[in-house]
């Protein structure tokens, strides 16, 4: 219990045993598995008898396990110290907007199983609640410790909810409840902004002492912590910011003028602007009095949380602030988001930090996973952080509610609050219904230009007409960064619903494949007799990623592997020749041509020499893992595991990190912090290099019309040693949803085939080859005048020809899955934290290995 644990500053023995306790468990969680207890005592000053008898008492209670022993210099070596982080379970519940979401999470952060259970808002959600918990506690194997819960509005210590105004709720012992429905069970309620602000510090894997974290919803909350610790105020109302007074004659569902919802939540911007007046708006077209009327929205509301940002910032000194919630995942979110951290930078206090606010980066994990962390600092009297936070595959967005979830809360709004003329207005928002009769199928795609304008302005249009029974209703969505594609499509396939089809990387298919998610692809919609010939119209071994029992479960969008773009403008003002085109240059020497290419002012970066794929803008798993799998396989070593055994501390992989490091730090040519855009830094100048496929110029030109560039082969470790000449190979594949009904199905498979093309069809492919740099491995189109009409035209493709021809490629074996996690965290730690090869390749090598012992 939270009390054993908690410290009595009256200096009794009990209290005294109880900061021991939590001095010693600071410091294992601190050192998870490289402390020992001489280690606890010179850290803490504890005598080495009572840390003897504390680490004896937690182990045997198994928070703490032994993992092993230290290099010993001389004598008996020390035993190693960890949390033991799988055999106690904690179950984080989050009260949604329309549904319970609850998960079972260990102490390191595993998501180890979620559930979600729809219920009315009108209603006590404490039912539902129990009904979510005891689903998870059934299919437990090991104890539950205790159970977070995460809500709306106003809860004091003792977990009672005092009030959730857009709720109607008031005066709720939620805690008692719960823990009443659940057998007695510990149940800590933590306020939902407050529970994602203490995800922010569990989860990250950057230092970060004081954050605000704003909730931007339909309801605006924020959650603060300060010093590593979250701040609730005498009242536990620190936070309660959305009906503040922002001076403004707007009408708030609560009945008052002027509330900081009514301006800035959700709805009050979107207002009744359609899908449409969204992405005209998004994509800076204006045209029309809906647009415009949106954009005044948006620039009002980007005044008024700036105003609180600001205050906050000089109130607090704190200058790192995250905006989670449903405006994270709206279309819109992009665009407030930079119209906030435009009207900040005119309202930086004088001599303060910058002030800039961000999105959160760890997707829909937040809520659940933040209610969870808060069990267990109240029940371990720590906080500790959450290495394994990841989701085992088969738990939904834990938190962020959903587009039909803020529909139902509208509706439950509107039926609180009809005397107020503002409400019905927002209520519509973002509600649209298929025209007549027409059968829709929903098409997803993650967000990259060349391809939304493609099938906006010639697929789509070309299909509807050829159909005119089918409606075909498109969403992108932000890669990584803003918003993660992969999290929100598999939150939406998991809940039973998602697109019809959508695009997606090759990391997806066993986990989408295993959890039912494909349908496998009809060859005779395509105009194949089989299934064999099929896949035999392909390149061999083309289609192995998207290969499942002999059948295909997608179809190429790209395939395609890496190269080296430049901007040859930036080399020519530089004095730097043109890079040969025949034959790849040495990392050395391309650091020592970036370090030249590095350009500041008065300290001031202004452009850097060479740009990885992955930076802080931009923290995409697959980018880690495809530029360092890239290094490490030059150097020697194919994967991050050997013989089924984890080898990240073998000479190639700290070559590998020795190199990112070298690149960062030695060379300055690279610099995670300045770069700011993954296409337009290089086309505007603010870098000279990058490595990337065919598509990128069609992209690269969306932010520089005039951007001259040229293309040489992916660099090596050594020029002159064929073995190094490695690479990486990544695919897109164009799938449908084996959950969709069986009209919708048809009609998505006859839109691929629109699209793709049939059997001996290559107008399609020479399409998508052309206007995207989508290169599709069919063998019709490789053998056919187009191609070689394309080759003709941009010359410079035929560098990927000869890296499938000169280069060993083959896809990455980790990047969305738990070791790609540990790489990224331990890359940043050399990237961020300035750790040494050898030690960052120690970390990954102990996280590897406690993964592999799970």
């Amino acid at each position: 219990m939270a009390d054993e644990f908690r410290v009595d500053r009256r200096g009794t023995k009990q209290s005294l045993r109880a900061r021991n306790l939590a001095l010693v468990l600071q410091s294992v969680a601190a050192g998870d598995g490289v402390v020992s207890r001489a280690d606890i005592r010179r850290s803490t000053g504890l005598p080495s008898a009572t840390v003897s008898e504390v680490v004896g008492d937690l182990v045997a209670r198994r928070v703490v396990r032994e993992v092993g022993q230290a290099r010993s210099s001389g004598g008996k070596p020390a035993t190693l110290l960890a949390l033991d982080r799988d055999h106690h379970l904690f179950i984080g519940v989050h009260i949604g907007r329309s549904q319970i979401v609850a998960s079972r999470v260990t102490l390191g952060g595993r998501i180890q199983e979620s559930v979600r259970i729809a219920y009315n808002p009108t209603d006590n959600p404490i039912p539902p609640a129990a009904e979510a918990v005891a689903r998870l506690t059934a299919t437990a194997v090991g104890s539950i410790s205790s159970i977070g819960l995460a809500t709306p509005g106003i809860v004091t210590s003792e977990g009672v909810l005092t009030q959730a105004l857009n709720y109607g709720w008031s005066m709720m012992p939620f805690g008692e409840q719960l823990s009443q429905a659940c057998g007695g069970l510990p149940v800590h309620v933590i306020n939902d902004s407050n529970a994602v602000a203490l995800s922010e510090v569990v989860l990250s894997d950057r230092s970060r002492v004081s954050l605000v974290l704003l909730w931007l919803g339909t309801g605006i909350g924020a959650g603060i912590v300060l010093e590593d610790r979250l701040y609730e105020g005498h009242g536990h109302r620190a936070g309660e910011i959305g009906h503040i007074d922002t001076g403004t004659d707007a009408l708030c569902v609560c009945g008052r003028t002027g509330c900081l919802e009514a301006v800035a939540g959700l709805f009050a911007i979107v207002g009744d602007a359609d899908a449409a007046t969204v992405d005209d708006f998004v994509r800076g077209r204006p045209n029309t009095h809906a647009a415009r009327a949106l954009a005044h929205r948006v620039q009002r509301a980007a005044r008024e949380l700036a105003r609180l940002v600001s205050t906050l910032a000089a109130t607090l000194d704190v200058a790192d602030f995250i905006v989670g919630g449903p405006l994270v995942t709206h279309a819109i979110g992009p665009a407030v988001l930079a119209a906030v951290n435009d009207e900040l930078s005119a309202r930086t206090v004088p001599g303060f930090s910058t002030v800039r606010v961000e999105f959160s980066e760890f997707g829909g994990y937040d809520v659940v996973i933040g209610a969870a962390a808060h069990a267990m600092c109240q029940e371990l009297g720590v906080m500790v952080t959450l290495p394994d936070a990841v989701s085992d595959g088969s738990a939904p967005s834990s938190g962020r509610p959903n587009e039909e979830e803020e529909m139902a809360l509208s509706q439950h709004f509107r039926q609180r609050a009809t005397a107020v003329a503002l409400a019905a207005s927002l209520a519509t928002a973002g509600c649209g219904a298929a025209d007549g009769d027409s059968l829709v199928v929903e098409v997803w795609t993650h967000e990259f230009a060349p391809l939304q304008k493609a099938l906006q302005e010639k697929w789509i249009p070309e299909y509807e007409k050829a159909n005119p029974g089918t409606k075909i209703k498109l969403t992108s969505i932000p890669f990584a960064g803003v918003v993660s594609y992969d999290s929100k499509l598999l939150s939406a396939l998991s809940s039973g619903k998602g697109p019809d089809v959508w695009d997606m990387g090759d990391w997806n298919y066993d986990s989408f494949h295993k959890g039912g998610y494909l349908e496998p692809i009809d060859p005779t919609a395509f105009g194949y007799a089989s299934d064999k010939e099929l896949i035999d119209s392909y390149q061999p071994g083309a289609t192995k990623a998207v290969e499942r029992d002999g059948k295909l479960v997608g179809l190429f969008s790209e395939f395609n592997t890496l190269n080296l773009f430049y901007n040859t403008e930036v080399f020519a003002q530089a004095g730097i020749p043109a890079l040969p085109a025949d034959k790849p240059v040495s990392w050395e020497q391309l650091g020592e041509i970036g370090k030249k290419l590095r350009v500041e002012n008065n300290g001031k970066v202004e452009r850097t020499g060479f740009q990885f794929g992955f930076f802080a803008n931009f923290r995409s798993p697959q980018w880690y893992a495809q530029n360092f799998y890239t290094l490490m396989r030059q150097y020697g070593q194919d994967d991050l595991y050997v013989d089924g055994k984890p080898a990240a501390t073998t000479e190639p992989v700290v070559k590998a990190f020795k190199l990112i490091h070298d690149y960062t730090f030695q060379y300055k040519a690279y610099d995670p912090t300045f770069l700011n855009n993954w296409f337009a830094d290089v086309p505007q100048g603010r870098a000279a290099m990058v490595q990337a496929g065919t598509w990128y110029p069609a992209s690269a030109k969306e932010s520089n019309p005039n951007f001259k560039f040229a293309v040489a082969p992916n660099p090596v470790v050594d020029p002159d040693d064929p073995s190094t000449y490695q690479n990486i190979s990544w695919l897109w594949g164009w799938s449908v949803n084996a959950k969709s009904p069986t009209p919708q199905k048809a009609a998505a498979q006859k839109f691929l085939a629109f699209i793709l093309g049939k059997k001996g069809e290559t107008a399609q492919a020479a399409y998508w080859f052309e206007k995207a740099g989508f290169l599709q491995p069919s063998k019709a189109f490789l053998e056919s005048d187009a191609y070689r009409a394309a080759l003709k035209e941009s010359p410079w493709l035929q560098l990927w020809i000869d890296a499938f021809n000169k280069y060993k490629i083959a896809p990455v074996q980790h990047s969305y899955d738990e070791p790609g996690a540990a790489l990224v965290r331990a890359i940043d730690r050399v990237i961020y934290d300035k750790a040494t090869p050898e030690a960052a390749a120690q970390s990954l090598q102990q996280e590897l290995s406690r993964l592999d012992s799970q």
